[in-house]
């Protein structure tokens, strides 16, 4: 699957930035305001009127949750209190009035500081950046000018600068748990995972109920593929702030990742109430329902997220996976083209376009994506596991089994890497080597259906129909809609000379994937050569036939050859010819089975059946 799961990441641990409003509206619910000055007090009273809470606000930015005339209400720390209006400002005039201030010389450090953060909001980093730069002017051992001053550089990605300013921030005040949070932010950026936990452990010791912490070191144990213990951290930020969509959306991401959809689905719901337009919480809903094969909805959330974000690049390239899945593949490959548009440096987007190439056989197509996946993620073992699949295809098998081997050097347990080397292995005779990789892909997985189908044909090969048809029986109980499963059960009860479970087989096959020209191509053989006469039909087999090569586009020389067998069964010789010549145009057929082909051709040619030789046996 090539499919994407966008983590929920990391902001800036200072604001939520929010949708700016007009100043002289009647509501500030909603909007951002920051504090004129610090020691400003949250305040809760309790039912009776008494202050049930109190503390210092430590932010200089927060939003609004509600109002009630002079009095606003903001979060901190999972708890809600509020303040008068007239010592906060609306994030909108904000630059304006601490220019005042400054103009006025009044409290000129702390001025310069909040109308950097106020640009900062505003994704004026430089701007930004300068008035910090005043602020250490005007008072070089001020902690929170270093610190804001790294998010400013953090912003504009330049994550060194960040760096030495959060330790400049650490080493003047060791006790400002939000420098820590920052600088876990910086390493988390730079994949440095055991840095930035260690990081937010120090803000999490300074300061237990600060909910974006957990939320931030959820993601970072998340990052390292230890989904328990960021489920931990999610329910703790969770817990501490129970209304926050986002931290819902992380931890539906951290059950996605463990293949608990049902868990997955309902935070991820959660989520989606507390913000309907959470668009990546719709986005990896319908990933989730992706997973459990609910293509209808998958589509309908990922149409909802394109919707609310047309440029979510993820939201299209899922959404091409899901028409992938619906053998939509043209649709599909207009959704990648867009997703590669929007984000020409994502490997996965390429990767998933080859796959849609692959099951259209577009073979070229599919190595050019491949290729361009590797140069941009040299690392991504799926990609070349990926791209021996189509070394298989074009009967490169030593190709096939190369870009394998350095999948499976990449990640030893890619059990699909193991998978594709073993038809690697099929393509070139080698049928212990090809059990032998399915063996280790079955340990990795016990329930890949697709280890039991490869191998199953493995046995095919070595004759050994017992343990095709368990290996089959495997595969069918793992996923019993899997059609090529049935259809190689079909060739197994077929070598065993048990025909009518054959057909039996083939039209199950057919029923689960009306659009599968192996399945239809087996059954016309079988139609048209089996030995018992009670299972011959040649109408049902030149319908069968047809219909296989239709589904090839009329280009794969197995199926048209089969469509000549089908036509010999029915006495039409000279229609017989006809398509054999047909499969002979066919390089790929002509090389494996040139010689006999043209023996058979001549003996149709002067009318002459050749019962039991009507073409090349049934392909698995």
């Amino acid at each position: 699957m090539s499919p994407l799961v966008r983590p929920a990441g990391i902001l800036v641990a200072f604001t939520v930035l929010v949708a700016i409003t007009r100043a002289e509206e009647p509501t500030w619910a909603g909007k951002t305001i920051l504090l004129k000055k610090d020691g400003t007090t949250l305040v809760r009273q309790s039912d009776e009127g008494h202050i049930a809470f109190e503390a210092p606000l430590t932010n200089i930015s927060y939003d609004v949750v509600r109002e009630e005339g002079r009095w606003i209400w903001v979060r901190q720390s999972g708890e809600e209190g509020r303040l008068l209006k007239e010592d906060a400002v609306l994030l909108e005039d904000a630059v304006d009035y601490f220019t005042t201030r400054i103009e006025g010389g009044r409290d000129l450090s702390s001025a310069y500081i909040r109308r950097g953060v106020a640009r900062q909001l505003g994704e004026k980093w430089d701007d930004a950046i300068k008035d910090y730069d005043e602020a250490i002017r005007l008072d070089p051992k001020c902690a929170k000018g270093f610190c804001l001053r790294g998010d400013a550089w953090f912003g504009k990605g330049e994550y060194d600068r960040a760096m030495k300013d959060y330790d400049d921030a650490i080493r003047l005040d060791p006790k400002y748990g939000y420098a820590y949070r920052s600088r876990g932010d910086a390493w988390l950026d730079k994949k440095q995972y055991d840095k930035a936990i260690k990081d937010y452990d120090e803000a999490i010791r300074l300061d237990a109920k600060c909910e974006d912490v957990y939320e931030a070191r959820g993601f970072a144990w998340y990052s390292k593929g230890d989904y328990d213990r960021a489920l931990r951290d999610y329910d703790e930020a969770i817990r501490l702030d129970p209304k926050c969509a986002v931290k819902y959306r992380s931890r539906g991401d951290a059950w996605l990742a463990k293949k608990q959809y049902d868990k997955a689905l309902q935070d991820y719901d959660e989520a989606i109430r507390l913000d309907p337009k959470c668009a990546d919480a719709i986005c990896n809903r319908g990933y989730a329902q992706l997973c459990r094969g609910e293509y209808d909805k998958a589509l309908a959330d990922l149409d909802e997220a394109i919707r609310l974000d047309p440029k979510d690049a993820e939201a299209i390239c899922n959404r091409g996976f899901a028409r992938a899945c619906r053998g939509e593949y043209d649709r599909a490959l207009r959704d990648y083209d867009e997703a590669i548009r929007l984000d020409p440096k994502c490997a996965v987007k390429y990767r998933s376009r080859g796959d849609a190439w692959l099951a259209k056989k577009q073979y070229d197509k599919a190595l050019q994506d491949y290729d361009e996946a590797i140069r941009l993620d040299p690392k991504d073992a799926t990609a070349f596991a990926d791209r021996g699949v189509v070394w298989s295809g074009k009967g490169k098998w030593d190709k096939a089994i190369k870009d394998c081997d350095e999948a499976i050097r990449l990640d030893p347990k890619l059990a699909a890497a193991y998978i594709d080397r073993g038809m690697g292995w099929l393509g070139k005779k080698e049928y212990h080597q090809a059990v032998r990789d399915c063996n280790e892909a079955i340990r990795l997985n016990p329930k890949s259906a697709a280890a039991y189908r490869v191998r199953s044909l493995a046995w095919l090969g070595l004759e050994q129909y017992d343990k095709a048809l368990a290996d089959c029986d495997e595969a069918i109980c793992l996923d019993h809609k899997f059609s090529d499963a049935y259809r190689m059960r079909g060739i197994a009860w077929s070598g065993q000379k048990q025909y009518g479970k054959a057909l039996n087989d083939f039209n199950e096959a057919i029923r689960f994937d009306s659009k599968s020209a192996n399945a239809y191509g087996n059954r016309a053989w079988l139609l048209s050569t089996c030995p018992e006469a009670k299972y011959r039909d040649a109408k049902k087999a030149i319908d069968s036939a047809r219909r296989a090569c239709e589904l090839s586009d009329w280009k794969d020389g197995d199926w048209l050859s089969t469509l000549a067998t089908a036509y010999v069964a029915d006495g039409q010789f000279d229609k017989a010819a006809e398509w054999l010549e047909k499969a002979l145009e066919d390089r790929d057929y002509e090389k494996e089975n040139g010689e006999k082909a043209r023996q058979l051709l001549q003996l149709y040619r002067d009318i002459k059946p050749y019962l039991g030789a009507f073409g090349p046996a049934p392909k698995p």
